[in-house]
């Protein structure tokens, strides 16, 4: 359901296909947009010409067609709460039902979320996760700081 501002306005969460050099007038209803599903979704990742959303609330993360609209969802027991997509995997920051214990997680990107590895703890509460090729990094939200590390510093655990 849409979340409501007022009785006259209705707010929905949109995507909408950003081109180079925007402008104010370029971001009006005539361009590209839809809905996200659920009305709901927190982060983005794109690979092999496929585009993903992930709902922290809902804890899903869902694939979505060229039209927006869910193709398969991932139900997962944690809060995702920032991703990106790595030779083949999602690399997750998670957070648990009260948005702490922070967790970096990897999830095949063709499997369910059985197969999800946990990583890594998180000793504060991440939000967003990005690869650069060579180190992840992560926002500390609490400390107002970014963390990078790299896979060779995460040992799975048992």
């Amino acid at each position: 359901m849409p979340h409501k501002a007022s009785p006259l306005i209705t707010l929905h969460r949109c995507l909408t296909r950003q081109v180079d050099k925007p402008s104010i007038a370029s971001l009006n209803a005539t361009e590209p947009r839809f809905v996200c599903p659920d009305n709901s979704g927190s982060f983005l990742a794109y690979a092999n010409g496929t585009l993903y959303l992930s709902q922290a609330w809902d804890k899903k993360l869902i694939e979505l067609d060229e039209r927006g609209a869910a193709v398969r969802e991932v139900q997962l027991e944690r809060r995702p709460v920032g991703m990106t997509i790595v030779d083949g995997a999602f690399y997750l920051v998670t957070v648990d039902e009260e948005w702490g214990d922070g967790r970096f997680d990897r999830l095949g990107i063709d499997d369910d979320a059985s197969s999800i590895q946990a990583l890594r703890s998180l000793p504060f509460k991440p939000r967003s996760v990005a690869f650069n090729g060579e180190q992840f990094w992560t926002a500390d939200r609490n400390n107002h700081t970014i963390v990078s590390f790299t896979l060779v510093d995460v040992a799975p655990r048992a």
